[in-house]
């Protein structure tokens, strides 16, 4: 499954770290938003795709925390989504992708990625639909309100069937 272009599992009750995705160079869409991944994104995600071509990154709604690893800088456009984590800052290498998240990083420098810590937007991120507005309470990068309680689901976790063969399917594809 090397040739794996597009995964969609958001909303799937995911638990445990973010896989790299490291061996799948023919990437173009990857959504895991909407679960309970948890860690830092690692160094080497997404490492092997395209660097020319365009791809889609839903990382949202987890429980994601550390960094925002620069070895992503090699992607020429993204368009990357990691609002509502516990991320607790952004690699500046990455600020100045001017093709990343619709042009918004040429734009918004490092806000077009995720707004800082202090901040919030309702899109978690600068773009041409508002800026990162002042809120004291938010400890973390990407808050989509102000006081919300980012990276953490209200959504209950549960295991089903299909979640056991989709997880063992994605542990043996990585």
């Amino acid at each position: 499954l090397r040739k794996l272009t597009t995964m969609r599992l958001g909303e799937n009750k995911l638990t445990g770290n973010l896989p790299s995705f490291s061996r799948h160079s023919n990437m173009k869409a990857l959504d895991l938003s909407n679960n309970g991944l948890s860690g830092p994104i690692p160094s080497n995600f997404l490492e092997t795709v395209n660097q020319e071509g365009s791809i889609f990154v839903d990382l949202s709604d987890n429980v994601l925390s550390g960094n925002v690893p620069g070895s992503l800088s090699h992607v020429k456009d993204m368009t990357i989504y990691l609002r509502d984590n516990r991320i607790g800052g952004i690699d500046s290498s990455l600020c100045s992708n001017e093709g990343w998240n619709e042009g918004d990083v040429g734009l918004f420098r490092c806000d077009g990625i995720l707004c800082p810590s202090g901040t919030y937007a309702i899109n978690g991120r600068a773009s041409r639909n508002g800026s990162c507005e002042t809120c004291r309470k938010n400890k973390y990068y990407g808050g989509t309100t102000c006081g919300g309680s980012a990276g953490v689901s209200l959504k209950p976790l549960a295991s089903t069937t299909l979640l056991v063969l989709v997880v063992t399917t994605m542990a043996s594809l990585l």
